[in-house]
């Protein structure tokens, strides 16, 4: 590592210095930069070297603490109430007078879930494929791609590709 735990020498310093070229370990970004300065100066010194190190070394040369108060944010901070829009807070007190005055009727309407059909028998067949039929529409079917599985024996799918061509794997 140094040379001792609290001892630089002037040439690790003046490697010190060059790593901090362009990265000032303050402010918001100050541990990113640090990673920054460690990796340039474990390259120029051919050794591994801490970060812990380098906080101490930079801590006795500077008052870091002042240095990073005087760090302006590079974004604004200031704190403000939030007030929603006007037309927006006129239609979130009409949504919730709504509520309040026919409650109990939606609530309970929200609340109802749908009661099956009853159907006859020699309608039933007819009437479940159609179902079927209905229910499958909305799904969204798996898209099908040369060389996946498909129950069909014939399709695209399950047949090789023509060997005619030369295929570059």
């Amino acid at each position: 590592m140094l040379s001792t735990e609290d001892e630089w020498t002037t040439e690790e310093e003046i490697q010190l210095f060059l790593a901090l070229h362009g990265l000032r370990p303050v402010g918001i970004n100050k541990h990113f930069f640090m990673v920054c300065i460690v990796d340039r100066l474990s390259k120029t010194l051919n050794r591994k070297i801490s970060s812990d190190q380098i906080w101490k070394h930079l801590k006795t040369m500077y008052n870091l603490k002042a240095l990073d108060d005087l760090e302006p944010l590079p974004f604004p901070n200031e704190e403000t109430n939030f007030n929603l829009p006007p037309e927006l807070q006129n239609k979130l007190k009409r949504a919730e007078s709504e509520d309040g005055e026919g409650s109990s009727k939606d609530s309970d309407s929200r609340r109802a879930t749908p009661k099956p059909v009853a159907l006859k028998n020699s309608q039933t067949n007819i009437e479940r494929k159609s179902l079927k039929s209905e229910s499958n529409e909305g799904r969204i079917q798996p898209k099908r791609t040369r060389g996946s599985l498909s129950a069909e024996s014939g399709s695209p799918a399950s047949t090789p590709p023509p060997t005619t061509k030369r295929r570059r794997i």
